[in-house]
């Protein structure tokens, strides 16, 4: 696989925009765009199970490598943390644990399933998951699925601390001949508590709300 484009904004409502970042349009002077732009078309081999699981991803971390080389940073400090941020992301674990849950959503070869049938898997890194999918329909082109989990979001960096609980629910359509999701709608709620570095140990109460829409582009 490879990042042909890639288009983030971030935004606060207490400081207004965080991110805006158009890969493919570098701005002079924009150190961001320049890093993403690093590492569009740059291929990256990933591995699958049959029943999708990411057995191996090579090449993720040369991506980290070339957005840390292309940011101009020389400061060893700022380095250090920036790889360490970039690497939970585009890194070979976090490329894995990010792409995993487009891909492992069947059970193992060894397990054959009806429609309405169940199975069990988990994912682990930022956001762990235990989660339990049904066989919703089947025909020679198209596989559907749904899913419902419960999950513990765990996030630790410069910037903020979360510790959330919640659940999840899936609902995905996928490629019966290649396996392939053509559409997935991942919605959810969590709830718990935020501390920021900079204000100590107040906790902060958090809940995030979420929709996220996977899909094929032909």
């Amino acid at each position: 696989m490879s990042f042909t484009d890639l288009n983030m904004k971030m935004t606060s409502n207490l400081q207004g925009v965080l991110m805006d970042v158009k890969a493919k349009e570098v701005k002079e002077g924009d150190i961001q765009s320049t890093m993403f732009n690093s590492i569009l078309n740059v291929p990256v081999k990933i591995t699958l199970a049959s029943n999708g699981n990411i057995t191996n991803v090579d090449g993720g971390d040369k991506l980290v490598t070339k957005m840390m080389d292309a940011s101009g940073i020389t400061d060893a400090t700022t380095l250090a943390t920036i790889k360490t941020s970039l690497g939970k992301e585009y890194g070979t674990e976090g490329l894995a644990n990010s792409f995993k849950q487009m891909t492992y959503i069947y059970p193992n070869a060894a397990n054959k399933v009806a429609v309405g049938d169940t199975w069990e898997n988990e994912y682990t890194g930022k956001l762990n998951t235990k989660n339990k999918w049904t066989l919703e329909a089947q025909d020679a082109n198209t596989t559907t699925l749904s899913c419902t989990a419960d999950v513990v979001m765990t996030v630790k960096d410069a910037n903020a601390n979360m510790d959330l609980t919640g659940t999840q629910t899936t609902k995905a359509v996928a490629n019966a001949k290649t396996g392939f999701i053509t559409s997935m709608e991942v919605t959810g709620s969590s709830t718990g508590n935020s501390t920021v570095p900079m204000l100590g140990d107040q906790e902060i109460p958090t809940k995030i709300i979420s929709t996220i829409i996977y899909k094929t582009i032909e």
